[in-house]
C-alpha cells in the first residue's frame, strides 16, 4: 500500500503549482530557452491578462507585480506572483492563462501547454485559451488538436471571430490544405473586404492548385462523402461481420482497406472509430472521429459519434454537448433518434440532472426495450435516486438482452450492468450479491474500472480493509489518476486516521477530471483530512477548501442552507444527523461534527461554532474506528437512528424497464427481492425533478466515489 500512496503522491507533486512556481529560488532554475517566434495576431494572445478579484485586491496586485517582472526579463520572479494570483483567486481562468505566458515567455512551451489546458478547461470559450491551446498543440505537431479546437470555437462561439480564422487559416496552408485556407480566407474578405493581406492569401492559395485567377475552386470533398468503388460495399460487409463475431483487430484493417480506395467513406471512418475504440486506442479513435467530422461538420451521425465516444471516454459533458446539439439538429431514422436519446441521457446524467437523464432513458426503452445499453443507462438513472428495485430490473433485463452475444458493444454493456448491479446491491447492505455481480463484470471486461472500486467498497463494508486497499491499488497503478478510486482510497485512509489521506485526496480533488457532486465530495473529505492534519497545510486552507466543496456538492448546499437557517443553533445534534443523512456523502458521527465545526468557522458563524462545540459526542461515535466498521458499527455504510427511515418514490412515480408506471407516493419498504431492507438512517437528497427532498430517503443513491463511476466507466 505505501508502494501505490507514494506513486499517488508522487503524481501530485509533480502536478503541484507551487513547486513550478518556487523552481527559480531553490536552486533547481531550468535553464531558459528562446521562446518561439510568435506569428502575426498571436502577440496579444500570449499576454497578462487582468485578474479578477475575490474581495481584497490582492490577485490584481500580484498579476500587476507578475506582468512587471515578466516585462523586465525576470520570468522566475514572476511566476512567484502570477501563482499568488492563483492562490488568490482560484477559480480563474485567466490567472492560469497568465502562468502559461510566463512559462512560454522561458521558452518552457510543455508547462505552457500544461497551464494554457488548465485555462481552457475552466473557460472553453476563451478566445485566448483556445489561440494558445492551439498553436502550442500545433509546435508539438498536434495538428488535428490544434484543428479541432480553432474549429470547434468558430463553429459554437464567434463564427466571426478575425483571430481563430486567421490561425485556422495559416494552420491549414502549413498542413497544404489549400482548399480549406482558401475557404478561409474568403471568409476573412468578407468581414474586411479591403485587407490586401488576406487577399495576398487567397491568391498564394489559388496559384498553389485549389482554384483558378477567376476565383473557381476544386470539388469540395464533402460532395463525394458516401460515395464508393465498386467492391467497397462488400469489404464494408466483411469488415462489419469481423467486428460483430468479436475480432475488432481484423476488421480495423478490413476498414482501413476499405479507405484506401475510398479515403472519405463515412461508413469505413465509423467503422474505424468503433474498432480503436473496442481496442482501447482512445487517441487513435478521437482521430478517427476528427476524420469524420472533417468530412461534413454537420453530419448528424458523424457529430453524435464524436458525442458518444466522448462520453465512453469520460471526458466533461460540457465538451460532448455541443456535438450532441448539431447531432439532434439534423434529421435521422429511428436508430438514430434511439442513439440520440441514450447520449442526451448519458449527458443529463453527467450533469446531475436526473429528471432529464430519467425521462430520456426512459424515452428510449419505450422505444425499443431490446437495445441493452438503453437498459443500462435508465438502470443508472434510477440508482442515482435510490430506487433500488427498479434499477436492478432494467439492468436484468440488459444482462439478458446480451446474453451469449459476443460483439465488443453487447459485452462493454453486459460488463457495466453487472457493474452497476453490484452497485444496486452494495448500496443495499448485500454485499455477497455486490461482490459476485462486480466479478462477473471483471470476467467479461478484465479492465472495468467500475467493477474494481465496487468490489472494493463491498470489501471495506465488511470490514475486510486490506483487501480492499489491494483492489484500489490495482486500479490505480493502471489508471494512477482515476478519480473514484482515488476517492474512495481517500476515504478508507480518512476512516483508518491516516495521514496519507490527504496526500491521495488532494490528487482526487485537483489532479483528476472529477466534477459535479463527486469533486465537492473529494473536497469536503480534504478539508476534514487537513483539518486533522495540520500540520500538513497552511492556517485556513482547510476551510478554503470546504467552501470549494461545499460550492460543487448539490445535496450539502440543500442541508447547510437549512442548518444555517437556525437548525444548527436551535439543534446542533440534529444537524449532525443531517450531514450524516446526506445521500452522496458518507460521514459518520465524528466525521459529520467536525464537518459541521469546519463549516461554521469557514462561514464565520461564531455562535453555530459555539453551538457546536457543547455537543456531546454519542457514545458510538466515541468507540475506536476499528470498533465501528463491520457488522454492527458505525461504520462507511452502516448508520444506525432512532427514526424509522424512510424513502421518497420517484414525483409521478416512474417506469420499469418496459415502460410501465411504477411506485408513486411512498416507496415500499421491502427490497428487489420482497425482503426488508436494513435502517441505514434518514438521507436528504434532491428528488428526480431537482427539487428537494422533503421525506427522508429510506435508502441511499450511489456514494461519493461511485457518481462519478458511470460516466466514462468502460475506459
Amino acid at each position: 500500500m505505501d508502494k501505490i500512496i507514494n506513486g499517488v503522491s508522487e503524481i501530485f507533486d509533480n502536478m503541484n503549482s507551487y513547486a513550478l512556481a518556487t523552481c527559480g529560488g531553490c536552486g533547481h532554475q531550468q535553464t531558459a530557452k528562446e521562446r518561439a517566434r510568435l506569428e502575426p495576431g498571436l502577440s496579444q494572445v500570449f499576454a497578462i491578462q487582468p485578474v479578477p478579484d475575490m474581495g481584497d485586491g490582492e490577485a490584481s496586485r500580484a498579476t500587476q507585480r507578475g506582468a512587471r517582472l515578466l516585462h523586465e526579463g525576470r520570468v522566475d520572479e514572476s511566476l512567484k506572483e502570477l501563482f499568488e494570483a492563483k492562490r488568490c483567486s482560484p477559480a480563474s481562468h485567466e490567472s492560469r492563462s497568465n502562468i502559461g505566458c510566463a512559462y512560454f515567455e522561458r521558452g518552457d512551451e510543455d508547462a505552457a501547454l500544461h497551464w494554457y489546458h488548465e485555462a481552457h478547461r475552466l473557460a472553453p470559450h476563451n478566445s485566448i485559451a483556445v489561440q494558445a491551446l492551439a498553436y502550442l498543440e500545433q509546435r508539438v505537431g498536434h495538428m488535428a488538436d490544434a484543428n479541432w479546437l480553432l474549429v470547434n470555437f468558430l463553429q459554437e462561439v464567434e463564427p466571426s471571430h478575425v483571430g481563430c480564422l486567421r490561425q485556422l487559416a495559416s494552420l491549414q496552408q502549413l498542413q497544404g490544405q489549400w482548399a480549406q485556407a482558401a475557404n478561409t480566407y474568403r471568409r476573412l474578405l468578407a468581414l474586411d473586404p479591403g485587407s490586401a493581406e488576406w487577399s495576398r492569401q487567397l491568391q498564394r492559395c489559388m496559384d498553389s492548385g485549389v482554384g483558378s485567377s477567376d476565383g473557381s475552386t476544386t470539388v469540395d470533398p464533402s460532395a463525394m462523402a458516401g460515395r464508393a468503388p465498386a467492391g467497397v460495399a462488400d469489404q464494408l460487409e466483411e469488415a462489419r461481420k469481423l467486428r460483430d463475431s468479436g475480432h475488432p483487430a481484423a476488421a480495423l484493417a478490413a476498414y482501413k482497406n476499405c479507405l484506401r480506395s475510398a479515403p472519405t467513406h463515412t461508413d469505413a471512418l465509423s467503422g474505424v472509430v468503433d474498432c480503436h475504440s473496442d481496442l482501447g486506442n482512445n487517441d487513435a479513435a478521437m482521430e478517427a472521429a476528427r476524420q469524420l467530422l472533417s468530412v461534413n461538420a454537420e453530419d448528424p451521425e458523424a457529430n453524435l459519434r464524436m458525442a458518444e465516444l466522448m462520453l465512453s471516454l469520460g471526458q466533461p459533458a460540457h465538451v460532448a454537448e455541443p456535438y450532441l446539439k448539431r447531432a439532434l439538429s439534423g434529421r435521422g431514422d429511428k436508430r438514430l433518434k434511439h442513439r440520440l436519446l441514450c447520449a442526451t441521457a448519458e449527458i443529463a446524467l453527467a450533469k446531475e440532472d436526473y429528471k432529464q437523464a430519467l425521462s430520456s432513458a426512459s424515452e428510449a426503452v419505450r422505444m425499443d426495450a431490446s437495445i441493452p445499453k438503453a437498459l443500462v443507462i435508465l438502470g443508472t438513472a434510477r440508482l442515482q435516486v435510490a430506487e433500488y428495485a427498479p434499477a436492478v430490473r432494467a439492468l436484468t433485463a440488459a444482462i439478458d438482452a446480451t446474453s451469449g452475444r459476443q460483439d465488443p458493444a453487447s459485452k462493454r454493456c453486459r460488463s457495466q450492468a453487472h457493474a452497476m448491479s453490484a452497485q444496486a446491491y452494495e448500496r443495499q447492505r448485500q454485499f455477497p450479491q455486490a461482490i459476485e455481480h462486480a466479478q462477473r463484470a471483471l470476467d467479461v471486461f478484465p479492465q472495468l474500472e467500475t467493477a474494481h472500486v465496487v468490489r472494493a467498497a463491498a470489501l471495506q463494508q465488511t470490514g475486510r480493509t486490506r483487501e480492499a486497499a489491494l483492489e484500489l491499488e490495482a486500479v490505480l497503478q493502471q489508471s494512477p489518476q482515476y478519480a473514484p478510486a482515488l476517492l474512495l482510497l481517500g476515504y478508507v485512509q480518512l476512516c483508518e486516521r491516516d495521514s496519507r489521506a490527504v496526500n491521495t485526496l488532494e490528487v482526487a480533488a485537483f489532479g483528476t477530471s472529477a466534477s459535479g457532486s463527486a469533486l465537492g465530495a473529494a473536497k469536503v473529505y480534504l478539508a476534514l483530512a487537513l483539518d486533522a492534519n495540520p500540520e500538513r497545510c497552511t492556517r485556513g486552507r482547510p476551510e478554503q477548501v470546504l467552501k470549494e466543496g461545499l460550492a460543487a456538492h448539490r445535496n450539502l448546499q440543500c442541508v447547510w442552507q437549512e442548518i444555517e437557517q437556525g437548525l444548527g443553533v436551535r439543534q446542533p445534534l440534529a444537524a449532525v444527523q443531517k450531514l450524516r443523512g446526506i445521500c452522496d456523502l458518507d460521514l459518520n458521527s465524528a466525521q459529520a461534527r467536525q464537518l459541521l465545526a469546519l463549516l461554521a468557522n469557514a462561514m464565520g458563524r461564531t455562535d453555530l461554532a459555539r453551538a457546536v462545540a457543547n455537543v456531546v459526542r454519542p457514545e458510538s461515535a466515541q468507540r475506536p474506528e476499528s470498533a465501528q466498521r463491520g457488522g454492527g458499527g458505525e461504520g462507511r455504510g452502516s448508520r444506525p437512528s432512532s427514526v424509522q427511515p424512510q424513502r421518497r418514490a420517484p414525483v409521478n412515480g416512474g417506469l420499469d424497464h418496459s415502460g410501465q408506471q411504477i411506485g408513486g407516493g411512498r416507496a415500499s419498504s421491502r427490497d428487489a427481492r420482497g425482503a426488508p431492507m436494513p435502517g441505514r438512517g434518514s438521507f436528504t437528497g434532491i428528488t428526480p425533478d431537482g427539487s428537494r427532498c422533503g421525506t427522508p430517503y429510506r435508502g441511499r443513491s450511489m456514494s461519493p466515489a461511485h457518481t462519478s463511476m458511470y460516466e466514462g466507466s468502460l475506459r
